[in-house]
Formats: C-alpha cells, structure tokens, sequence
C-alpha cells in the first residue's frame, strides 16, 4: 500500500503542475484570436497596431512558451515513468 500511496503522490504533483500550463496556454491561445487578432475586416486591420500591445505579447509568450513546456512536460513524464520502470525491476 505504501508503494501505491507513493506512486499517486507523485502523479499528482506531476499532474497538477501539467494541468496548470495546460490550462495557461489553453486560455490564452484562446485570449488572442478575441484581443489581438479578432476575425473580420476591422480585426485584420487593428492586428497590425494591436500587436504590438502589452497584453497581445504576453499572449503570445504563454501561448509559445507553454506549448515549450508541455512539450517538455511529456518528455519528463515519460522518463519519470521508465525511471519508475526500470528502478522498480531491479530492487524486484
């Protein structure tokens, strides 16, 4: 029991900070197209000034970053699980 009670503390630290980015780049990549990039005639014109705003960087940075380390993230998370793997069979 012990090991299993180990095994879900673990998912879950790693899980919450995976659900974090995942939800930080799913709100902004949502943000933008409605802030700085809004879909019609008027949006295609106010892009060009609008990208430039404050808030449209820090969008794009989220957005471009997050994707970084949820990409990261799955890396991380497979060699955790074949650390676990490996490990596990050599103390067995």
């Amino acid at each position: 029991m012990d090991i299993i009670h180990e095994l879900l503390t673990n998912i879950t630290e790693i899980g919450g900070v995976c659900i974090l980015w995942i939800g930080i780049h799913f709100i902004c990549a949502n943000l933008y197209p409605y802030f700085c990039a809004h879909i019609s005639i008027m949006g295609f014109v106010l892009s060009a000034f609008t990208v430039h705003a404050p808030h449209c960087i820090a969008l794009r940075y989220a957005i471009t970053n997050g994707a970084s380390v949820i990409t990261a993230m799955w890396v991380a998370i497979g060699t955790w699980i074949t650390a676990k793997l490996i490990f596990r069979n050599r103390n067995d």
